[in-house]
């Protein structure tokens, strides 16, 4: 009797916490699915998806590989090599950890948009390293192809996403020097008014209803702070008001932050001049922003 009643015990609690009596081999919850298609969640018009998964193949055993995945805190799922769960995200701030039996730990934080879902490819988990990277819609979705859906732990991130909080929805960079000549931000500086008319196109046609544009201009550290600030507002104001002529709707707004945020970070002041002006080149842009409510977007 006391046999059958441990083996009872031990039955419901693996259906309860997913584990089993043996940490040998997971019990997983969910999956194999036949399609990636059908292992999609759909998320609500507030939501995007957040997909992770394991190409790896360097584990011998469940204890010392498996990954557990969370998302803000939550439990998302665990995952072992050649296999992906799928999970929602809150437009916004997020924070992704991933974490190995072994108490290793890493973290990405990132923002989430309408028009982008999150593809994290767990390259490697083993030897004291975990190794990931983000990876773009088309190479994910043909890696996934040979993998699983399946975990080992169940999903306990159902993020209440807030329909009121304003975003950004969509963000545009310009490179400034392929804008304006250089040192230029006036619109008789224009080079390439050709991208601006693209530019035009592509805010036209996002859905700008209860939304704002805010352009933000950026310039390198070359020059004294006043200058670059004055440079930055220059650039935000001529493609603000090129928007306006041009009958982009809603609130347009141009800000400068000088050379305040720059991207750049391997740029020594020891390089010659020309080769510096090249190196800062991606400090120098132009941020065209549409940000509004999650419901202006519900289709």
């Amino acid at each position: 009797m006391l046999t059958k009643a441990l083996f009872i015990f031990c039955l419901s609690t693996s259906i309860f916490l997913a584990s089993g009596c043996s940490t040998s081999t997971p019990n997983y919850l969910i999956g194999p699915k036949e399609t990636i298609q059908e292992s999609h969640i759909s998320p609500s018009f507030n939501q995007a998806e957040l997909i992770v998964y394991r190409t790896d193949i360097d584990a011998d055993n469940f204890d010392a590989n498996s990954v557990l995945v969370t998302h803000d805190q939550r439990v998302v799922g665990g995952l072992m090599p050649g296999q992906y769960l799928v999970s929602s995200l809150c437009f916004g701030d997020n924070e992704l950890t991933l974490k190995t039996t072994e108490d290793i730990k890493q973290s990405i934080n990132f923002k989430s948009t309408p028009d982008k879902d999150l593809f994290v490819k767990i390259v490697s988990a083993s030897k004291g390293v975990i190794r990931f990277e983000l990876v773009n819609e088309a190479i994910a979705q043909d890696e996934l192809t040979n993998l699983e859906y399946k975990s080992f732990l169940a999903n306990r991130n159902f993020p209440q996403c807030s329909p009121e909080k304003e975003v950004i929805l969509k963000e545009i960079d310009l490179n400034a020097d392929a804008l304006f000549a250089f040192d230029g931000g006036m619109l008789s500086d224009l080079v390439a008014k050709n991208r601006l008319d693209k530019l035009v196109e592509e805010v036209s046609a996002f859905d700008m209803k209860s939304n704002r544009v805010v352009v933000v201009g950026y310039a390198d550290r070359l020059g004294s702070d006043t200058h670059n600030q004055t440079l930055s507002e220059r650039r935000a104001k001529t493609v603000a008001s090129y928007l306006i002529s041009h009958g982009v709707p809603g609130d347009i707004q141009a800000i400068g932050f000088g050379s305040a945020e720059p991207i750049t970070t391997n740029c020594s002041d020891s390089l010659a001049r020309p080769e510096l002006i090249k190196c800062l080149q991606p400090d120098r842009r132009v941020s065209v922003q549409l940000i509004g409510h999650y419901e202006s977007q519900a289709k």
